[in-house]
């Protein structure tokens, strides 16, 4: 259940790693093709950041997933709470 923003972080966060380790790609390998630290890149993943919009565009376009797919696992109901 999404209960606030924070959680709704993680929960996106979540979702993007389990894509990139579907992908076999190394959380460094993502860090670099984003120009970011490999640090910075693991506190996104872990929900320790939140990631910006422009981040969360560029890291699914690598993923070569949709925004959809990300926007699909979150429940509109629980968001209205």
């Amino acid at each position: 259940m999404i209960k606030n923003e924070n959680t709704l972080y993680r929960h996106i966060s979540g979702l993007i790693r389990n894509a990139r380790k579907e992908k076999k790609i190394s959380g460094a390998e993502m860090a670099k093709k984003l120009g970011i630290s490999q640090q910075q890149y693991s506190r996104y993943e872990r929900g320790v950041n939140n990631l910006k919009l422009w981040n969360l565009l560029r890291i699914i376009k690598i993923l070569n997933i949709e925004i959809k797919e990300i926007i699909d696992h979150i429940d509109n109901d629980e968001l209205d709470k």
